[in-house]
């Protein structure tokens, strides 16, 4: 009775340990982590943004959130995003934002606003340079807004910054795009500041800003949402 109680105990051993080398666990084997980092929101609402007091800053700390995986390529050679992928990202981030808004603010929507676009744009390329809702040159991101005519008399609005990195690709598919944008509007949403910017139904207008680049075999994107009422 021994020896046969022995015989499935061995049996049993060398049954599982056949089974752990016909199907290996490799966790992270041939994928990359896209990595979304925010950093904290930035709301103005008064009706006299000359004195800094009337800004309302949100300060949580910085997040580093994996939220999705994409396939490495094979191909040595990799490229930037071009103009139209980067339409295409922030075409996604402005329907994803207007989904949201649907269920969560009253069905609310934004719509893009050129004005915006631009100023976001500026941004995006400003926090390469220093990641922060102050600019380069020491003044409130705000000021960016009012560079481009935007009247701060009663003027409500938010700037959301996020930054993203993954392998650079030698392609990238609408389907990888579309990862890529919901994978940021996703990080945002987590937060309970950018929520707060995100679903402000006194917004009515949005504009997204992205600078791309190609940096040690990354791709890094560096994005602005600005939303106004």
């Amino acid at each position: 009775m021994k020896n046969k109680k022995l015989f499935i105990f061995l049996f049993a051993c060398a049954l599982v340990l056949s089974l752990g080398i016909i199907n290996p666990t490799k966790v992270g084997a041939g994928t990359n982590d896209l990595t979304v980092s925010t950093l904290s929101s930035e709301i103005i609402d008064g009706d006299d943004l000359f004195n800094d007091d009337n800004i309302c800053v949100i300060d949580i700390e910085e997040e580093s959130i994996p939220l999705a995986v994409i396939k490495k390529s094979t191909n040595s050679k990799v490229r930037n995003l071009n103009s139209s992928e980067l339409s295409k990202l922030k075409n996604n981030l402005i329907k994803v934002i207007n989904t949201t808004r649907k269920k969560q603010a009253k069905n609310k929507t934004v719509s893009k606003l050129s004005t915006l676009e631009k100023t976001g744009s500026i941004r995006a390329n400003e926090i390469v340079k220093k990641w922060s809702h102050t600019r380069p040159n020491g003044k409130t991101w705000v000021t960016v807004l009012t560079n481009y005519g935007i009247s701060k008399k009663s003027l409500k609005a938010g700037e959301n910054l996020a930054k993203v990195s993954l392998n650079a690709q030698a392609s990238y598919t609408s389907s990888q795009l579309t990862q890529i944008s919901n994978a940021i509007h996703k990080s945002l949403m987590n937060s309970a500041t950018h929520k707060k910017v995100i679903l402000n139904q006194n917004y009515k207008k949005v504009g997204i800003g992205i600078r791309s680049e190609v940096k040690d075999g990354k791709l890094k994107l560096y994005i602005t949402e600005h939303f106004k009422n």
